[in-house]
């Protein structure tokens, strides 16, 4: 598939002067400040409507400063950790406990009949 791009004078002239300086990020956000329209009419003409398909193509659309920005948002929206009560281990908070009174041989049990 051949795909072309219509960049106007403007941001023809910026390339340019971003590839004499070799500024990479800046040449990458005016080819993909371009792409957009085309991406947008090529999904609207696919007709993806399949919600992870579009996510997917939101997410390869992303210029590196986007995706920067996600990772630092999803950085500072890490809770710092909280120490474990005393006499529980890891595996117990992460694995939790069955509600009721089962052994694990009782749930194993259960569990073979189900499959």
């Amino acid at each position: 598939m051949t795909i072309t791009i219509e960049v106007t004078g403007d941001a023809e002239d910026r390339l340019r002067e971003n590839a004499a300086r070799q500024d990479r990020d800046a040449m990458r956000q005016i080819i993909a400040d371009a792409a957009l329209p085309v991406a947008e009419t090529l999904l609207r003409k696919w007709e993806a409507t399949d919600p992870l398909d579009l996510a997917l193509a939101r997410l390869a659309a992303r210029t590196p400063e986007e995706i920067a920005r996600a990772r630092a948002e999803a950085r500072a929206a890490i809770l710092p950790p909280e120490p474990l009560p005393e006499g529980i281990s890891l595996t117990e908070v992460v694995g939790g406990k069955w509600p009721g009174n089962e052994t694990d041989e009782e749930i194993g049990n259960a569990l073979e009949k189900l499959s």
